[in-house]
């Protein structure tokens, strides 16, 4: 697991984590580096989604700057 995580963030890290481990059939402790690599890259993108759906819904409120910089942040991942 990266680092310390939010609450939300520890939430999306067990969502990938049982995706890979129901796709490959594997327990916990078989998991190879790779599976963990794909892990990593299946809970960055629920991040990246998540940040899109707060930008969209900060645009749709009227909050251009936020959105805006949110945006940015996004461009440079």
């Amino acid at each position: 697991m990266p680092g310390k995580l939010s609450k939300g963030d520890e939430k999306k890290w067990k969502k990938a984590k049982r995706v890979v481990r129901k796709q490959k059939g594997k327990k916990k402790s078989q998991l190879t580096d790779r599976d963990w690599a794909l892990v990593q890259h299946i809970f960055q993108g629920q991040k990246k989604a998540s940040l899109i759906t707060t930008a969209n819904a900060l645009d749709s409120v009227g909050e251009f700057v936020l959105a805006t910089t949110i945006d940015n942040i996004l461009e440079n991942l």
